[in-house]
């Protein structure tokens, strides 16, 4: 047996999709001239995630047809109630500006009679 048909290194159970979406999301970072601070923090099966010196770095690759996009994102970006306790505090917030709202609502309520009454007594209305 010849040993001209065994290729080295070959791994058949090497993710080639995987493979090519870390060299698509290395290639995108060179080309910014960025450096990784954390690579692939919270990757899912088909995206990584990454911390650069400049912002966050999305790469996603479509399994069927390999195309890679990348997503850069701020570090100033953070949307609002993104996490539970962001949740939770905006929750609260906005309770409590509901309940501001309904207080003045009814203390103008209040004051209007008062002054409608005020007005009845003179004769006015």
């Amino acid at each position: 047996m010849s040993d001209n048909n065994i290729i080295p290194f070959a791994d058949p159970n090497r993710d080639l999709v995987r493979d090519k979406l870390c060299q698509a999301h290395e290639a995108e970072a060179e080309k910014r001239g960025t450096e990784f601070w954390n690579y692939g923090c919270g990757s899912a099966e088909h995206r990584i995630e990454s911390k650069t010196d400049k912002a966050k770095l999305y790469s996603t690759i479509n399994p069927t047809t390999l195309a890679v996009t990348h997503e850069w994102e701020p570090y100033w970006y953070q949307p609002i109630g993104d996490s539970p306790s962001e949740r939770r505090i905006l929750k609260e917030y906005l309770k409590t500006d509901m309940e501001t709202e309904n207080r003045r609502r009814r203390e103008f309520a209040k004051e209007s009679a008062r002054f409608v009454e005020s007005l009845s007594g003179r004769g006015a209305v």
